[in-house]
């Protein structure tokens, strides 16, 4: 089972995987987009049978 983790949580391990070097911020954009993705698919399996293509978009504060 996952666990949940709060936006400042979330943020904190970001800040501290770029501060070591581990990977940056696009890096780790791509790398939740990626599992974005495999959420879906594996929630509807459907959608990886047709071609289609769809943006996630964030909004900055």
């Amino acid at each position: 089972m996952s666990e949940l983790l709060t936006a400042a949580q979330m943020r904190a391990i970001e800040a501290e995987a770029m501060a070591r070097g581990d990977a940056d911020g696009r890096t780790l954009m791509e790398r939740a987009g990626e599992g974005v993705v495999d959420a879906a698919l594996a929630h509807w399996p459907d959608l990886g049978t047709v071609p289609l293509s769809a943006l996630v978009t964030s909004s900055s504060r």
